[in-house]
């Protein structure tokens, strides 16, 4: 795994390069703002997940039940953890990780087939997706006492995906409309929305949002 970090010189990059002991593959997904990194690798056994501290030590976890895979996708600056995890040929579901080690698991209701936590806020709110009985996906925001609140964006006929969320409640996203043509969007706390012409992957706090736009080959 290759790990690039900006420097205060804007001209300089470091970059270093680490895997989990005894993986045959490792994949970072996310870094909060100390340099602690979350991610998951695989081994014999499966997939894991694992966390290391910006010293470089390394802690590997699975969600409770040992799972076949454990997918980590998001830290915040406490050192909270969210991501999902599964078995062979069945749903996926939600954890949290708190920086103790303790893992609490969840699914939203109506998630028949799969919950994926995609992201995790400062204040421990989680983005992500959720899959009903029709296949269709759909978006939802669990709040750090584990309240739901479960959404899609206007014009969503082929599912709704929340990538990423902010400080504020803020979340980033994208929907597939009744073309199956996707569409970027921001939604506020206040349940506003604001369609993109481009695909979000990542808002900050300042809620500017990266992400990827697909263009047309000439």
């Amino acid at each position: 795994m290759q790990l690039l970090g900006a420097a205060s010189n804007s001209s300089a990059v470091t970059t270093f390069i680490f895997n989990v002991p005894g993986a045959t593959d490792t994949g970072a997904q996310g870094i909060n703002s100390t340099g602690a990194i979350t991610g998951s690798y695989v081994d014999a056994n499966g997939g894991h997940g694992f966390v290391r501290d910006p010293l470089g030590n390394i802690t590997t976890f699975d969600a409770p039940g040992m799972p076949y895979a454990t997918v980590p996708l998001g830290i915040n600056d406490n050192g909270s953890i969210a991501g999902f995890y599964a078995n062979l040929n069945q749903p996926s579901h939600s954890f949290v990780r708190d920086p103790l080690g303790d893992i609490t698991t969840f699914d939203v209701p109506g998630s028949v087939n799969g919950t994926e936590a995609l992201s995790i806020n400062l204040q421990g709110a989680i983005a992500g997706t959720y899959t009903d009985a029709s296949f269709v996906k759909h978006a939802f925001v669990r709040s750090p006492s584990g309240v739901f609140t479960t959404f899609d964006a206007p014009g969503a006929v082929y599912g709704t995906v929340a990538h990423s969320i902010n400080k504020d409640g803020t979340v980033a996203g994208f929907y597939s409309d009744s073309d199956g043509v996707s569409h970027g969007f921001v939604r506020d706390l206040n349940g506003n929305f604001t369609t993109l012409s481009d695909i979000p992957w990542s808002i900050n706090d300042s809620a500017m949002t990266t992400g990827y736009k697909t263009v047309a080959v000439k």
